[in-house]
């Protein structure tokens, strides 16, 4: 069950970290638009 369950931190922390700060031309894309969206949801 989940309570035998072991997370190596040490593999798994720079990797993750990594995912959050380098960014595709899709995800820029992405999470522009979903801005976008959302400040028009504000303003309306």
């Amino acid at each position: 069950g989940i309570v035998n369950f072991q997370t190596d931190l040490d593999t798994l922390h720079p990797i993750l970290s990594e995912g959050r700060v380098f960014k595709s031309e899709l995800e820029l894309s992405l999470i522009k638009y979903a801005n976008e969206i959302s400040s028009t949801a504000h303003i309306e």
